[in-house]
């Protein structure tokens, strides 16, 4: 029987001075973390325009939700 569960993405507020990709306080979906030799150092965000980019440090993001525990 095939899985037809919708997966739900992470939440995450941008903490870090605005930038073309992100605004400050906006909260963005956040899909996988990323680790470094053993450090959770960046995620694969969905940006202001929509892209999901990767390697976006981790320090520059809080989270607001997780239901999936992807973070």
């Amino acid at each position: 029987m095939k899985n037809n569960k919708a997966f739900t993405p992470a939440k995450v507020r941008y903490i870090n001075v605005s930038t073309k990709d992100f605004t400050k306080g906006q909260i963005y979906n956040a899909y996988f973390v990323e680790y470094w030799q053993g450090v959770r150092n960046s995620l694969h965000v969905e940006n202001n325009s929509g892209k999901i980019t990767d390697f976006n440090p981790f320090e520059k993001f809080e989270i607001v939700c997780d239901p999936e525990n992807v973070l």
